[in-house]
């Protein structure tokens, strides 16, 4: 439990490295003109979201396209002809952050399980 608790800590910190360090800022914009609004809207963190085919262009010129999991409020300003601002880790813009957003956390609540249980694991063995 101990070992799985650090895992989950220290994917988080490289999530949360990734973006901070190695994220490439980006303008998005919806892919085609005739493209509608998604259908199929889920309740994430209190607000509507779904996957939504953007054009990514960084400031160095290249493009791509990604569906990216937007609010509904992003995607309708992206329906109406306007640009958003992510941030996205190197060479996988589906892992992005829309500009201004907070970085991932750290996971100190897994880091602190995680002392717990190797604590525990420490234990038994002295009683062993």
């Amino acid at each position: 439990m101990s070992l799985g608790c650090f895992v989950v800590t220290l994917a988080n910190t490289m999530d949360r490295l990734q973006l901070s360090m190695g994220g490439v800022p980006a303008t998005i914009e919806r892919a085609s003109k005739t493209q509608i609004a998604p259908t199929d809207w889920s309740l994430y963190e209190d607000q509507l979201h779904a996957l939504f085919l953007v054009k990514v262009k960084t400031k160095d010129g290249k493009e791509s396209s990604a569906n990216l999991f937007l609010t509904k409020e992003v995607v309708a300003a992206l329906l109406n002809g306007q640009q958003g601002r992510i941030i996205f880790a190197k060479d996988n813009p589906r892992r992005f952050l829309m500009h201004g957003d907070p970085l991932p956390p750290f996971g100190i609540g897994w880091f602190v399980t995680g002392l717990l249980f190797f604590a525990g694991f420490l234990y038994s063995l002295r009683l062993r």
